[in-house]
């Protein structure tokens, strides 16, 4: 090969190599880099996994475990690893707790299921992905209105007060009749007198976790309680549905997911899933440009998982209704 030869021969190479060189720094540039910030549910992670094998997105998913010792330090990270956008949490009072890290680092969070009006909306940085507390209170009080509730014993969770007391209070100012509410942070302080009180009320609410509700209903239904059972979407989770189920069938339980999908997806995977479907369309419709997207998000809507939905002052928009147990157990797989 002759010296002519020899240098076009070198040019092309590197002409190959600036080309390959530059397309990496390109497609690493598109890249969306997000983190996924979890505590105890398993479907928060499920929905990641199952959204990354169900759509084309150019995203990078970074699944944290949340620890609140270590907050400091795991923002402090996410922010280092060029993360601008949060999928989660899924409590209120992780919310909370997390916020002044979010504003800290200059970063936004997309809740799969925080409904709490005193984190959601916060400094612009938290969008949750449910409808708020005042519609679900709407939705479960027009249930007893029809049931003809005249008074209600309410089971308040004495934890994540963040979500609970706001709701409680919602509850109390628009119900017309007397509410009681007993605060409890586990099922062994349910005793036989509080049992023997609320079995006195038309109406029963569940503000709490499964576990805590399926053991005060089966309580109640040992003796031979008459009234109406209610919940908040907060009791829907997999130990609620550890008890018979026939003797927690008729409670009435508030769903954020709407349509057939409520059967096969709960409320936590759902949400994950439509997070990441809201920050797909966000991005694809406004860039790359995080906190421009968040100024934006207000009427933005998108094709959900379980439907439409439209962003409202920073809550979702969407199909929800109060549903029996039975109800919800034997829709179509």
């Amino acid at each position: 090969m002759s010296y002519t030869q020899r240098m076009i021969a070198l040019s092309i190479a590197m002409v190959i190599v600036s080309f390959f060189s530059f397309f990496s720094i390109y497609s690493g540039a598109k890249t969306v880099k997000i983190a996924v910030v979890y505590s105890d549910l398993f479907e928060v992670t499920k929905a990641t996994e199952a959204f990354l094998n169900e759509n084309n997105v150019n995203f990078e998913l970074e699944k944290i475990r949340l620890e609140p010792t270590r907050l400091d330090e795991i923002f402090r990270k996410i922010k280092n690893d060029g993360i601008k956008v949060i999928i989660g949490p899924s409590y209120s009072e992780e919310a909370s707790s997390m916020f002044p890290f979010l504003q800290k680092y200059g970063l936004y969070a997309v809740s799969p299921t925080v409904t709490s009006g005193a984190v959601v909306g916060k400094g612009g940085r938290i969008i949750s992905m449910c409808v708020p507390d005042s519609i679900q209170v709407r939705k479960l009080i027009d249930a007893m209105e029809k049931d003809k509730v005249t008074d209600l014993f309410v089971f308040a969770y004495a934890k994540n007060r963040v979500y609970v007391d706001p709701f409680v209070e919602i509850m109390k100012n628009n119900f017309a009749g007397t509410v009681v509410v007993v605060k409890l942070s586990k099922p062994e302080e349910i005793t036989p007198e509080i049992l023997e009180k609320a079995k006195e009320f038309s109406g029963i609410l569940f503000v709490t976790p499964g576990h805590i509700a399926g053991y005060g209903i089966s309580k109640l239904e040992e003796l031979g309680y008459a009234g109406y059972f209610y919940a908040s979407d907060y009791v829907l989770d997999e130990k609620l549905l550890l008890f018979d189920s026939e003797l927690i069938k008729n409670l009435k339980v508030f769903a954020q997911v709407s349509g057939q999908l409520r059967k096969k997806k709960n409320a936590d995977f759902v949400g994950t899933y439509n997070a990441l479907l809201f920050v797909k369309a966000l991005i694809e419709n406004y860039g790359r440009d995080i906190k421009a997207a968040f100024e934006k998000a207000e009427g933005f809507s998108f094709q959900g998982l379980d439907g439409p939905v439209e962003v409202h002052n920073y809550y979702a928009d969407k199909g929800t209704s109060v549903i029996t147990l039975e109800e919800l157990m034997t829709l179509e797989r």
